[in-house]
């Protein structure tokens, strides 16, 4: 199996714990409506009716984060910067990261940590994983553990403004050959601005890309990482169908409701 499908098996087989996580985690009622939440992607994998898109979805584009970051790794520190309820830091931790999780919401690191500890016992192994609640925008790079081969950041690096602010503190804490691989809502979508349905605004892709250059950063990956609504991906039957449909749409900016983008200071061997 080529490094490619390994990636979308490992993500595919974490997201399917999700469902005995649940019923055996022994999370209170509080916790359970936080990893339930229909924003978040798990969240969406837990309802029957939108788990083939958040699923098709997930595997995606993590799966591209990973080839991007590396496939194969042997200590390096990658930060997952806003990392909700830490399910992407527990997949990176599970390949082989050191993973620091940041998040600005204590409630949310508290529950990451115990999700930790679910995760440890099914995988087997001790994860090289820590989740810290701070605010990202007011803390010291110094702050945060020395420097960093790699950032994760799912829905939260375009919010995190003012954006030269935060390329400023990512170019920081990262090593000269460190790597950014962010997946962010796009608002240059025509439906969005069609009916301006944007509720602040956040840096377009190519705005982040231009900062990131200035930072001395070259964009290796800039791809669509949805087209086609959830909604339209309820039939079983169909999700092969619409993955394809997906795929073609997606290759253009302004057709995908979502995005990847891969930035590197120098590629470095994996």
């Amino acid at each position: 199996m080529d490094h490619f499908n390994q990636s979308q098996q490992s993500v595919k087989a974490l997201y399917a714990l999700l469902l005995d996580e649940v019923r055996e985690g022994g999370y209170d009622d509080r916790e359970l409506a936080l990893i339930r939440d229909p924003v978040l992607y798990y969240g969406r994998y837990l309802d029957p009716e939108t788990r083939s898109y958040a699923l098709n979805n997930a595997i995606s584009n993590l799966s591209a984060a990973i080839e991007y970051l590396g496939p194969t790794v042997r200590s390096r520190r990658l930060l997952d910067l806003g990392c909700g309820l830490g399910m992407h830091s527990i997949l990176f931790a599970s390949r082989g990261w050191e993973v620091l999780g940041l998040d600005m919401y204590a409630d949310s690191v508290a529950l990451c940590r115990k999700r930790k500890t679910y995760f440890e016992a099914r995988l087997g192994r001790e994860l090289k994983l820590e989740f810290v609640a701070l605010d990202f925008r007011k803390t010291e790079p110094k702050l945060l553990g020395g420097k960093y081969d790699a950032v994760f950041s799912m829905s939260a690096f375009a919010q995190i403004q003012p954006l030269s602010d935060t390329v400023d503190k990512i170019s920081a804490l990262l090593n000269d050959t460190g790597m950014v691989f962010i997946w962010e809502e796009n608002p240059g979508h025509f439906y969005s601005d069609l009916l301006r349905l944007r509720r602040r605004s956040v840096p377009r892709p190519r705005e982040i890309q231009e900062e990131l250059a200035r930072h001395g950063f070259t964009t290796d990956l800039l791809a669509g990482g949805c087209a086609v609504p959830r909604q339209l991906w309820g039939s079983r039957a169909l999700v092969d169908t619409i993955s394809r449909l997906d795929s073609v749409l997606k290759k253009s900016l302004l057709l995908s409701f979502s995005y990847v983008l891969g930035a590197s200071r120098g590629r470095c061997a994996s």
